[in-house]
């Protein structure tokens, strides 16, 4: 027995990219509420005059919700970067993965030594209780202006603190070892946009309300996308691309260029490249200029046949080419207009 499991005859196709992709959304999701709940605990903490139950109350939902950050950035660590343990299936997903959401072999979400510190506490709480007495644990500012209260040397002090945040820098420590807060909080957005633009390209879910488009510089387009100029003149020109001037600069949307960069890499896996044929009955029903309960009577009686889509808001799809050229008869039998 090698661990590895049995070959499988599924390719990694638009729709487990798809299933991926909506985890990828959800928990960072997870993580933009967590970092809300610390900043309202921290702000109920600050609050003056406040008696010592009400800061009980700030401090759990504080290091609650601190857990709960630490937890979801530890689940978009293992899906881009699974354990060295892991089976060939598991990386070779997560390769395809980080190429699909341009993660680079470095990104900050790969070490998750700090949240292994915090999932890990019991074995921290066995070594401490064989070499101090001195202990600090869910506390608030830098460790080294704790020996007012401890008494303990300070080159002790990182040793026996556990659970700590540093307001001023948005930095969890745990005995020496720090965690970025706030460069947590912008990755999983950067993620979250990219998630959206995969969504859109792939045409698996039903499409959701965009945030504000920020604009990127075009010079920087191909340092940043991977879009050269070359790819992205003809989309200028035909004014597909949303732009906008500032101080002398042209500013294409970002949004708009995370996508084309999502449907470049999508086109070196042939799998996921396959599936971008298939639409939902919504698209299907926008091409045929009719409605979806249009699309839904077509398929019943055997015009158009689709597929089911298990864990879907939609209940089917079906493949472009059929749809395009059932919307092409309908244009020369006169049932439709231009």
């Amino acid at each position: 027995m090698t661990g590895e499991p049995p070959a499988t005859t599924r390719p990694f196709d638009h729709m487990v990219l798809g299933l991926f992709v909506r985890e990828v959304r959800r928990q960072c999701e997870f993580i933009a509420l967590a970092k809300d709940d610390m900043n309202s605990a921290l702000a109920g903490l600050s609050d003056r005059p406040i008696n010592w139950e009400e800061r009980e109350v700030h401090s759990r939902r504080f290091w609650f919700s601190a857990h709960m950050l630490l937890v979801s950035a530890g689940c978009l660590s293992k899906i881009f970067f699974p354990s060295r343990y892991n089976t060939r299936l598991h990386r070779d997903r997560a390769r395809l993965l980080r190429s699909v959401f341009g993660i680079a072999d470095d990104h900050l979400l790969k070490d998750r030594r700090f949240r292994d510190s915090f999932e890990h506490f019991d074995e921290h709480l066995d070594t401490w209780s064989q070499t101090s007495s001195t202990f600090i644990d869910q506390s608030f500012g830098e460790v080294n202006t704790f020996i007012q209260y401890v008494g303990a040397p300070a080159p002790d002090l990182e040793a026996v603190a556990m659970r700590n945040f540093v307001p001023g820098t948005s930095e969890l420590t745990f005995q020496g070892k720090r965690f970025d807060v706030r460069a947590t909080v912008a990755a999983a957005e950067e993620l979250a946009e990219t998630a959206d633009a995969i969504d859109a390209e792939v045409d698996l879910w039903p499409p959701r309300t965009l945030p504000e488009v920020r604009g990127v510089m075009l010079s920087d387009a191909e340092a940043d996308f991977g879009l050269t100029s070359e790819e992205l003149a003809p989309l200028l020109a035909a004014g597909v691309l949303p732009v906008a001037m500032h101080d002398d600069s042209l500013l294409v949307g970002r949004a708009a260029l995370e996508r084309l960069r999502v449907r470049k890499v999508l086109q070196e896996f042939p799998a996921v490249r396959d599936g971008l044929i298939h639409i939902s009955l919504r698209r299907a029903a926008e091409i045929l200029q009719t409605t979806v309960d249009d699309v839904r009577r077509l398929i019943a009686e055997g015009e158009l046949a689709a597929m089911p889509l298990p864990l879907s808001l939609d209940d089917a799809f079906l493949t472009r080419p059929q749809v395009v050229a059932r919307a092409a008869n309908w244009r020369s039998d006169g049932e439709i207009e231009n």
